[in-house]
């Protein structure tokens, strides 16, 4: 049976809030990524790291639970990654959202336990209708 590691987030979310300021929503999520997250397979098998990949569909999936509609990944930019997060860590999101030209831009934040920036950067989402991927 295939597992979809987007399709595991929910599981992963503990808890999330949101709030709107100067046209934008500012949104602030915590996740654990359990040692039994799929995300984990094979990224490495001596010491699992959460992948850059999983960090990335997290402000997708935390961007489609505020705005309540389905999210195209485009654009991403000025991604860092400064710190590893490990199985059973608590991570803090921080997302602002605000519409833009190109769809929702997404300028987002994983911080750890102690508040530091374990990866950061901007996405660009579309809406799923707008791509035409979307019902109807």
């Amino acid at each position: 049976m295939k597992v979809s590691l987007y399709a595991q987030l929910g599981t992963c979310l503990r808890r999330y809030s949101s709030r709107e300021a100067d046209h934008s929503f500012v949104v602030e999520a915590e996740y654990v990524f359990a040692e039994e997250y799929c995300g984990f397979a094979g990224h490495f098998p001596e010491q699992p790291v959460l992948p850059a990949i999983v960090q990335l569909a997290a402000v997708r999936y935390l961007a489609e639970k505020i705005l309540g509609c389905l999210l195209v990944p485009g654009r991403v930019s000025g991604v860092k990654y400064k710190g590893m997060i490990l199985p059973g860590e608590m991570v803090r999101l921080v997302v602002r959202i605000e519409s833009g030209d190109e769809g929702w831009l997404a300028d987002w934040q994983m911080l750890g336990a102690q508040k530091q920036v374990l990866s950061s950067g901007q996405s660009v989402f579309i809406e799923e209708r707008e791509v035409g991927y979307g019902k109807g």
